[in-house]
């Protein structure tokens, strides 16, 4: 064998060992670096002495946000609370583990139940289901904050300390304060004089579309919203006609919402009254029916009973639930046909009047409705359709966070007594859903 082989060899043996040492050194320092990545993501995680407001987001195209506080111990615990409307009892918190682990970088794991949080995104029949996530890769991390992506959905969301000296008592009572006065459901854009009406998701709300004048330009149809302490704050920046938005802060009377980003002079976000939005808006408003007056309580109890009973030879049915539709003006009622084993809806036809600049409607039966409602809801519902209607006003108040979509009707006569309750996300039992679904 001559000189250069042995050459040959010994550079190929060299190279061998050579690549051999550095997979092992790269393998071995990037388990260091992702081990040392996680114990600087736990150690921020635990540091925050006074806890992260969480901006969660569980689809981003119809849900909107909700603001989340989070403590974490260095055993592994996290405490979940959030604002009240998300809450099934006031002050409400709940406790369960947590863990940052290696997997697509670091992500932070939300993996053992937490109410609080998993609601967004249980996929049972009695969970709300909001297609969000419990997982997170963590993309940037400090003091400061942290920048997230959910796992599942891929939205950016963010955690920011709770600002020092603040509790989140403190904190959540402004938040309310703002949930309340500023309904996503009377919510108008205002540019520079030019009115932008903006229609909330059906979902949950929180996500507004807008519905632009002729020839106004746009980055976005729509966005997700977030409530602040201070306002509303937009997901991500919006460009309308010229002006990039995002953060509305509320003004000292608490009428109006101004945009404080820069270059966005003359923008804010005005309330229409109660009573134009329920005539201008979409919405499908059911009566909660362990919220009436005494008079409306009875005259439902006594139409349900005489549905239920096969009077004139039309079948036996069960009164489902009520409701009325502003934007259509009409009074429905949903009824379950135990011979036919179907859902079946009737339309009553109502004149729905605001009374300008006020919270108030009028509610006046306009007479007859539809074939199902003129030919076998009739004589049920005339009574309730007469008591209701008056050229008394309702006033209309907007105020139960737990439910934020939900309207009380008092008679100005009677202010003290609450009429009726309506809530556009009540769930009302279907029998033989599969057969519903077909109506």
């Amino acid at each position: 064998m001559n000189k250069s082989v042995y050459i040959l060899i010994a550079l190929f043996t060299l190279c061998i060992s050579s690549c051999s040492d550095e997979n092992d050194i790269f393998d071995s320092s990037s388990a260091r670096r992702m081990n040392a990545m996680l114990q600087e993501c736990n150690e921020i995680l635990t540091g925050a002495e006074n806890g992260w407001i969480f901006e969660y987001y569980p689809e981003d195209s119809k849900y909107g946000g909700f603001q989340l506080y989070m403590t974490f111990s260095k055993e592994g615990e996290v405490k979940v609370t959030a604002e009240s409307p998300i809450l099934e009892s006031p002050g409400e918190q709940v406790t369960s583990m947590y863990q940052v682990k290696a997997d697509m970088g670091p992500v932070l794991s939300f993996d053992t139940y937490n109410r609080i949080l998993h609601q967004f995104s249980d996929p049972n029949p009695d969970g709300l289901g909001y297609e969000g996530d419990y997982e997170f890769v963590i993309l940037t991390i400090n003091k400061e904050g942290i920048e997230l992506r959910g796992k599942k959905t891929g939205v950016k969301m963010q955690m920011i300390p709770l600002p020092a000296g603040t509790t989140w008592e403190s904190y959540s009572d402004r938040l309310n304060k703002m949930i309340q006065a500023f309904p996503g459901f009377t919510m108008r854009l205002n540019i520079d004089g030019t009115v932008i009406d903006m229609e909330e998701s059906d979902e949950i709300g929180r996500y507004q579309t807008f519905k632009l004048p002729a020839k106004t330009n746009s980055s976005a149809e729509g966005t997700a919203f977030i409530y602040t302490p201070d306002g509303i704050k937009f997901k991500s920046p919006v460009t309308i006609a010229g002006k990039t938005i995002q953060h509305f802060t509320a003004s000292a009377d608490g009428t109006y919402l101004t945009c404080t980003d820069e270059g966005a002079n003359g923008v804010q976000i005005v309330q229409m009254p109660l009573g134009e939005a329920f005539v201008t808006k979409k919405g499908n408003w059911f009566f909660d029916k362990n919220q009436m007056g005494p008079r409306l309580t009875t005259m439902w109890s006594t139409i349900a009973e005489n549905m239920e009973k096969d009077q004139n030879g039309q079948g036996s049915e069960l009164l489902q639930q009520i409701s009325l539709q502003g934007s259509y003006q009409v009074f429905t009622i949903y009824s379950y046909s135990i011979n036919d084993e179907k859902l079946y809806s009737a339309n009553f036809y109502m004149d729905f009047i605001p009374i300008e600049g006020a919270n108030q409607m009028k509610i006046i039966f306009a007479g007859g409705g539809d074939d199902f409602a003129r030919y076998f809801y009739m004589e049920y519902f005339d009574m309730m359709l007469g008591y209701m209607s008056d050229d008394e006003p309702y006033n209309m108040t907007y105020d139960n966070l737990k439910s934020p979509s939900e309207i009380t009707f008092r008679r100005n006569d009677n202010p003290d007594v609450v009429w009726f309750k309506t809530t556009r996300y009540i769930k009302y039992c279907l029998l033989y859903t599969s057969d519903a679904a077909d109506e």
